[in-house]
């Protein structure tokens, strides 16, 4: 029969393969619904002159063009002295695209592009939007010579969205995949998870993990954010993970202060939390000031030889020469003891 701890850290591995199917699912979802634009961006069609006055007589009966990526090949005229700011999507700034004209066949195509496009440019195909056609195209302007402009317009930052979002699905798809892989390793029996590795250095695995149960539910001293402090053990679980130390192991604690700036400059917060550095591992247990200071000062309690607070120097020397930073406090408990 497994273990409680066991059992305990296969619901966080079903949980993690839950969460792939499911983003899976989603994405799938999402990017089905527009299944005829991302097979168009991954394989663009040329679309001709004949091809783009088939797509003006939609717009001019008040329909959106059948088609959505395309390339167009053309001879760019030069601009039409309209520029759009547009906000970049990768940094905090913001970009300059003008509207370049581009003749194809007997008639002029407006192109939407950073740089000067070549003969041949790729993009979402759309009809120009009323506000940018007023600015373009007076309205004394004849019928005859409108009437040399489609009234469609090639959008290529569009594509350069659309590869942002690709970029973006991509990192998700990476980061719940690497979770559910290594879920998938644990339920399989690959692999173990630290908590239990751990626990099973401490005694008998069902003996150890019985009373880390009990404690965890009925003799729990403090709480804060997914953490619960109980008389041996601190106890981490939340839907997604799950982790355990043992007090009589903590080597050092102190108080953590993290502040948040918006650009770097304006204060938008801080996050106090509680560093714990054990024996066999690392915990930080967020919470506000106040319960942060109480669940040290309970655990200095609990561990009066535990080195208490935050110095460069002791940083420096963990960093270093941890062996010795571990053999003065275990040189502290014997004496303590």
């Amino acid at each position: 029969m497994k273990t409680w701890l066991e059992q305990t850290t296969r619901r966080k591995a079903v949980v993690s393969l839950a969460l792939f199917a499911l983003a899976l699912g989603v994405l799938g979802l999402a990017y089905g619904a527009d299944a005829d634009y991302w097979r168009a961006l991954l394989h663009p069609g040329v679309i001709t002159a004949a091809g783009l006055d088939a797509q003006s007589a939609r717009v001019s009966a008040y329909q959106d063009p059948s088609v959505s990526v395309v390339s167009v090949n053309g001879e760019v005229l030069g601009n039409f002295g309209v520029k759009e700011a547009v906000q970049s999507y990768l940094v905090r700034s913001e970009v300059v695209k003008p509207y370049w004209a581009m003749q194809v066949g007997s008639r002029v195509l407006m192109v939407k592009s950073v740089t000067r496009p070549a003969t041949t440019a790729t993009g979402l195909l759309r009809a120009i939007p009323s506000d940018l056609a007023s600015d373009v195209f007076p309205n004394d302007m004849p019928a005859e010579e409108r009437a040399k402009f489609y009234p469609l317009m090639l959008d290529t930052d569009d594509l350069g969205t659309a590869e942002i979002y690709l970029v973006y699905t991509l990192l998700v798809l990476a980061v719940f995949g690497a979770i559910a892989w290594i879920g998938w390793r644990r339920l399989s029996g690959k692999s173990v998870h630290p908590a239990v590795k751990r626990a099973s250095g401490w005694g008998e695995p069902h003996e150890i993990s019985s009373r880390i149960e009990q404690e965890y539910q009925h003799a729990t001293r403090l709480r804060m954010k997914g953490w619960r402090l109980t008389d041996n053990y601190l106890i981490y679980n939340s839907a997604f993970s799950f982790d355990v130390f043992r007090i009589d192991d903590l080597v050092w604690a102190y108080p953590s202060v993290v502040k948040h700036r918006y650009g770097g400059v304006i204060p938008i917060g801080k996050t106090h939390s509680a560093a714990l550095h054990f024996l066999d591992g690392d915990a930080k247990a967020a919470g506000g000031k106040k319960v942060v200071a109480q669940m040290l000062s309970a655990v200095q309690a609990r561990v009066p030889w535990a080195l208490m607070g935050y110095s460069d120097k002791l940083s420096s020397v963990w960093k270093g020469e941890r062996q010795t930073f571990i053999d003065e406090v275990q040189k502290r408990k014997r004496e303590k003891s």
